[in-house]
């Protein structure tokens, strides 16, 4: 179910990735409340339906709770980001009101991982959907493409976290190993023309919910920017990561003078 909060305010879509749901955005979705945005974490059928009916899913839901000239953020996580730009630049309504979207974690100039459906297809089309299998020839299509809206993309690099990670995603030939996620490669996630771009130590699965990727996005909503200046910890279990989180969040809204 979709989850909108508040009104007349900036109003931030919060667009999670494959198989996902609100959950994933919850955190992100909690601290930006907290912080005065209207949220619309958006749940959408992500393995039911084509790219670009899922676009449209999301459209109709954002037109559903945006208000005229009202500010817009974007966040889209893995195949969320896709979406999210597709939603950017195929509706001219939500351009003119956008101030900054973040693409977190995001295929958008392929996916190495997709080779594997293109292997089992029909099987693919029974449980993980087409919209996967389109996410190469979506990539393609921007190949060439510069944005000219005010955009960023975070990548992450705690793809050694996975042992088996590092082989699925190397390319026929590398010798060395890419710097990855664990599903997405980071030479996959660049979109020419961002206002900036940042590779944080974390896990595809963990990135919505992880402290240095909300403080990183929250800096570059304030500031049009990201701290390149900050480091972090990888993060090598999901006990001990959600352990330190916690602790960590509870810092994070302190630093925001906001309450745990």
């Amino acid at each position: 179910m979709t989850e909108k909060k508040s009104k007349q305010k900036p109003l931030v879509v919060l667009v999670h990735g494959w198989m996902g749901d609100t959950f994933h955005m919850s955190k992100l979705d909690e601290t930006l409340n907290k912080l005065g945005f209207e949220t619309l974490n958006i749940s959408y059928p992500s393995t039911a339906k084509k790219l670009d009916e899922l676009r449209d899913f999301v459209v109709q839901e954002i037109k559903k709770n945006h208000q005229k000239d009202q500010p817009i953020y974007f966040i889209g996580f893995s195949m969320g980001g896709v979406i999210s730009r597709m939603v950017i630049e195929d509706y001219p309504e939500f351009k003119q009101d956008l101030r900054r979207a973040v693409f977190v974690g995001s295929p958008m100039a392929g996916c190495e991982l997709s080779k594997y459906g293109d292997m089992l297809p029909d099987f693919m089309k029974v449980i993980p959907g087409d919209a996967i299998l389109e996410v190469k020839s979506k990539a393609e299509s921007w190949k060439d493409k510069v944005i000219d809206y005010d955009a960023a993309v975070i990548a992450g690099s705690g793809g050694d976290m996975f042992p088996g990670a590092d082989l699925l995603l190397k390319k026929k030939g590398e010798k060395e190993n890419p710097v990855n996620d664990s599903v997405v490669r980071l030479d996959e996630t660049k979109v020419k023309g961002v206002s900036d771009e940042i590779t944080l130590p974390i896990d595809h699965h963990f990135m919505p919910h992880g402290i240095c990727v909300i403080e990183q996005i929250l800096q570059y909503f304030k500031h049009g920017k990201f701290d390149h200046t900050k480091s972090y910890k990888k993060e090598f279990s999901p006990l001990a990561f959600i352990r330190s989180k916690k602790k960590s969040y509870n810092k994070l809204l302190k630093t925001l003078k906001l309450k745990p």
